[in-house]
């Protein structure tokens, strides 16, 4: 009697140069019941996993670049509905879940959402399609004992065009800026 494969709508593939990193979030995945697989192996990833049996590929921030866009690529022309995370360490995990959690065609709740450097700070911009909750944070460089966090934004936020000012102070040492929108949909902008 053979095992029966994990239903595809709860397995994902994680992709990443590191292999404790990709360990520890496939490890935090399964704790949430998710059928994770992790691959440090990216150049041959397409050859090695068929999209069809995932729901997610997601790629950790060291697998990023023109290689994984060539992996998409491949991933797409083995099965068009594999969605796809740019995951980001501090909320891979979350990242991955909300992607598989989220519906098939879920209409996003913001779109556009840019960062804009000025003289003096700048500025993150978005447009908001439907009332929701935002939280918008900046990470800063990381060091051997901590990533830094802080929070920029935190609260309801009405359809319409979303402006969230950062001052230089914010921005000394900045490295990414992350917004969670009703904990289900995350952007994530690197500044490096």
């Amino acid at each position: 009697m053979s095992v029966a494969e994990p239903p595809r709508d709860q397995r994902v593939l994680v992709i990443g140069l590191s292999p404790v990193k990709n360990e520890d979030v496939v490890a935090s995945l399964r704790e949430l019941g998710i059928d994770a697989v992790g691959c440090t192996e990216p150049d041959t990833a397409a050859e090695r996993y068929d999209a069809r049996q995932f729901k997610v590929i997601a790629f950790g921030r060291g697998a990023l670049g023109p290689g994984a866009e060539r992996l998409k690529h491949a991933f797409s022309d083995q099965d068009p509905r594999v969605g796809f995370v740019d995951a980001f360490g501090p909320i891979a995990v979350a990242q991955v879940a909300a992607a598989i959690q989220r519906s098939p065609g879920s209409p996003a709740l913001v779109e556009d959402l840019t960062f804009t450097l000025h003289d003096r700070g700048g500025q993150v911009t978005a447009t908001v399609l439907t009332t929701c909750h935002i939280c918008v944070s900046l990470y800063h460089q990381p060091t051997q004992e901590s990533l830094e966090k802080t929070v920029l934004l935190d609260a309801d936020v009405a359809e319409g065009r979303m402006t969230c000012p950062l001052s230089d102070t914010n921005l000394s040492g900045a490295y990414s800026l992350v917004a969670v929108v009703n904990g289900e949909e995350f952007h994530h902008l690197p500044f490096l």
